[in-house]
């Protein structure tokens, strides 16, 4: 330290280090006696612990100033950190250390041997200006601490004021989940205790919907028509090349093969049927959904059904293999192509047009979707179509949707109608082979 005056180790006694430490510890119990009594920062409290340690050499002045700076740093700032952190606690803590250096540093000064034959009255008046000083420093050290004590009571109630509605949010979100919970775990106990009884009462309601004699009757008629009507249509067909002059016997053997074809189809249907009302599983097989459609389109053309009526497709090339029973799918694509030919029936007004799209969606399904420029389908009824007889024709059964929809559901698909300005869009989707087998 600049202005000391030397002295050896030997001159400075151990029990002086001690005596310094004992002030030191005396000035912190007498400062945190008046900061506990009037609130207020005690510090120069400190500065006399250095002083009377100063006189006692210039080591016990060092240890003094290092154990004040200490307790000062400890007392009237944050206590959270080692070492000051914010602005203030450094301006106040270098302060402070400057102060205690000061006044070591005059003690050291005045304890000189040649500073003894000095003039009082010039002593006097060295203290006089440097207490002066210190206290000067003091009362702006203390402006500072009371400024900073403000701003940090005005933050404190800024801080309650802004998060006071979020903290009541949360106490109202906690007592809320605290009741859902108690109520779910009440619940999880009752659900227990009726999952028996509730499987038990869906599966009767099942048979008692699906499994009616008038159903299964309005069904097999609905789906055995097309195929029925099919035989009709190609033996007159068959019976008129058979009856030319000479006879065309090779397109009336076409004929009898359609008929033997629809024959099938018709015996294939009815099986498939009454396996769908028992509630068998079905006959699945790979089959690639996009081959299937233009089966299904050919058949339609091959029948005459779709005159006038513009049919285009967009069928996505890398479609993975469906794991289907074929003929249960087949009526599907055929009656939602058959319910989309008779919605344009009656159009005048504009060209009849029916659009079949597929397509693969992202969690490993295939879509497929038939839009027609039809007479539409009103809002309320896109979920009552598929009811069993249903029906928004004047003369049709309503079980041509709801086959389809049992047997889209029974592969673990769904099916659904979205009603559109001119025309209606029905599309089903389909797990593929792979995620079946999941």
């Amino acid at each position: 330290m600049p202005g000391y005056s030397k002295s050896t180790s030997n001159g400075v006694e151990l029990w002086h280090y001690g005596i310094a430490m004992v002030t030191v510890a005396t000035a912190f119990g007498v400062a945190l006696l008046v900061q506990s009594v009037f609130a207020a920062g005690f510090w120069f409290i400190f500065l006399v612990a250095v002083i009377v340690s100063a006189r006692l050499g210039k080591g016990p002045g060092w240890l003094a100033i290092f154990l004040s700076t200490a307790a000062v740093k400890y007392l009237f700032t944050s206590p959270s950190y080692i070492l000051p952190r914010t602005a203030d606690d450094i301006l106040f803590v270098s302060n402070f250390l400057a102060s205690a250096v000061a006044v070591s540093w005059a003690v050291l000064q005045v304890s000189r041997p040649e500073a003894l034959g000095r003039d009082d009255s010039d002593v006097d008046a060295r203290i006089s200006n440097r207490t002066a000083a210190l206290e000067k420093a003091n009362a702006a050290l203390l402006l500072k601490v009371d400024a900073y004590k403000r701003i940090q009571a005005e933050l404190a109630e800024r801080t309650r004021a802004e998060f006071a509605p979020q903290m009541a949010e949360m106490m109202r979100t906690n007592k809320v989940l605290t009741a859902r919970i108690a109520k779910n775990k009440h619940a999880e106990d009752e659900l227990r205790r009726t999952h028996a009884l509730t499987k038990t009462q869906a599966h009767v309601a099942h048979v008692s919907r699906i499994m009616s004699m008038d159903e299964l009757t309005a069904s097999i008629a609905h789906e055995v028509n097309q195929p029925l009507t099919a035989v009709i249509t190609s033996a007159q067909a068959c019976e008129r090349w058979l009856n030319g002059e000479p006879p065309n016997v090779e397109t009336a053997r076409a004929s009898l093969e359609r008929i033997i074809r629809d024959g099938n189809r018709a015996s294939q249907i009815i099986s498939r049927i009454r396996s769908l009302f028992k509630r068998n599983p079905p006959q699945k097989e790979p089959l690639d959904v996009n081959e299937l459609i233009l089966e299904m389109i050919a058949l339609q053309h091959s029948e005459g059904t779709v005159d006038g009526i513009a049919i285009q497709t967009a069928l996505a090339a890398d479609l993975p293999i469906l794991y289907a029973d074929r003929v249960q799918l087949q009526q599907v694509v055929l009656n939602l192509m058959r319910n989309a030919i008779d919605a344009m029936t009656e159009i005048a007004d504009r060209p009849k047009q029916l659009y079949i799209n597929s397509c693969k969606e992202r969690a490993g399904r295939v879509s497929v979707s038939f839009t027609d420029s039809g007479v539409g389908l009103s809002p309320d009824h896109a979920d009552k179509i598929f009811n069993a007889f249903f029906t928004t024709k004047a003369n049709g059964l309503g079980m041509g949707l709801a086959i389809s929809r049992s047997i889209i559901e029974s592969h673990g698909g769904r099916i659904r109608a979205k009603p559109r300005t001119q025309g209606t869009t029905f599309e089903f989707t389909l797990p593929t082979a792979s995620t079946a087998d999941a």
